[in-house]
């Protein structure tokens, strides 16, 4: 067990490391492009960011050269949502590893106790609900002369029951 805490808690040290490493980029991507900036990127990936709007071609930039498309801070803004993301569940990962689950429902518990000791309970009752009565025929014992059992008949408790 304990070695799976251990690789528990390197695989969220990991995640959290790439999360972080991912918002870092991304800020660093979005405050420091311009307009005007042209972008060295890769053939096959510049191809897809011209297709989505990403990228935008001009004569300005040299070959494999790139300004930013109408889409460049819909596409930053995602980045940082998901580097963020990443960062707070590799984070909550690192806790949950370090067993800070377990610290916080004993906080928690500790908490609700110390509620339930100085808040008088008075007023906090269940809503009472009632319950609608439907009226319904009483059953009735059937004839041994009907047969104890008959297909048409499957409605209703058994004939042996009354």
């Amino acid at each position: 067990m304990r070695t799976r805490r251990h690789r528990s808690a390197w695989s969220a040290v990991v995640l959290t490391a790439v999360g972080g490493a991912n918002l870092a980029a991304a800020a660093a991507a979005s405050g420091s492009v311009s307009d005007t900036t042209c972008s060295p990127q890769v053939p096959l990936l510049a191809s897809l960011g011209v297709h989505l709007d990403v990228l935008a071609e001009s004569r300005l930039c040299p070959e494999h050269s790139y300004l930013p498309g109408s889409n460049y801070g819909v596409a930053v803004q995602l980045w940082v949502l998901v580097s963020t993301s990443t960062l707070v569940a590799g984070a909550v990962g690192v806790l949950m590893a370090l067993g800070a689950g377990l610290w916080a429902r004993r906080a928690f518990r500790k908490v609700r106790d110390w509620l339930r000791q100085r808040l008088p309970a008075r007023g906090f009752h269940a809503p009472v609900v009632a319950i609608a009565t439907v009226a319904a025929p009483a059953p009735q014992c059937m004839d041994v002369r009907f047969g104890l059992y008959r297909p048409l008949q499957r409605r209703g408790p058994p004939v042996s029951s009354c």
